[in-house]
């Protein structure tokens, strides 16, 4: 007995054929793994920002470097809190 006749499978792309039952299965996957997704981004940006910090310790203060990472920081910020979980999934 094969089991992809039995699910739907495709072979290829190992997704569900039928579009229904593969979006119920990402949104359930999506529900178990969406805290510890955001906990390493969180632990992630917090490195981050010591190591920028400790960048600009060592190097001095630089316009642009400073841009960079805090128009980088914030638009991680806009996207962690602002964005609603639907558009998180897609």
């Amino acid at each position: 007995m094969d089991i992809d006749q039995n699910t739907g499978l495709s072979r290829i792309t190992c997704q569900f054929e039928d579009r229904k039952l593969e979006g119920e299965f990402r949104d359930f996957r999506w529900e178990k793994i969406r805290n510890y997704v955001r906990n390493l981004l969180i632990i992630s940006q917090i490195f981050n920002v010591l190591i920028n910090i400790d960048d600009i310790r060592l190097l001095g203060p630089s316009p642009w470097y400073i841009g960079y990472h805090v128009l980088g920081l914030t638009v991680w910020i806009f996207w962690m809190f602002f964005l609603s979980d639907n558009k998180k999934k897609k």
